[in-house]
């Protein structure tokens, strides 16, 4: 197993508790694995998606949101996500809660 295989390992194995569906394994996969968020700076948020549930998204720095497919469990307050959504941010991107803060910021203010 790859470096890039077991940190996701790892990291899926430490919050999946936290997630309802498969979609967060994809989610890290696309990420960590396939590179596909490489060309901007991103960071995880939570957002209210189907029926209210919160759904993890990707914040972009140069405007707006990308949802994803991994939903919070329903018992998940808002809160909690975001605390959740900061450790992620850490982990996966290497953001310290500041820099999070002002790329989910920006992904208001901006136009994408």
């Amino acid at each position: 197993m790859n470096n890039s295989s077991a940190a996701l390992n790892d990291i899926y194995n430490e919050f999946k508790i936290h997630f309802m569906n498969s979609g967060f394994h994809s989610v890290l996969w696309q990420i960590m694995i396939n590179k596909a968020v490489s060309d901007s700076a991103v960071a995880f948020n939570p957002v209210v998606g189907e029926s209210t549930s919160l759904m993890l998204a990707l914040a972009d720095q140069n405007g707006g949101y990308r949802p994803t497919m991994a939903y919070f469990n329903s018992n998940i307050p808002y809160d909690k996500a975001t605390e959740i959504c900061a450790q992620l941010n850490e982990k996966v991107f290497g953001l310290l809660p500041s820099a999070s803060q002002r790329i989910i910021e920006s992904s208001f203010t901006k136009k994408p």
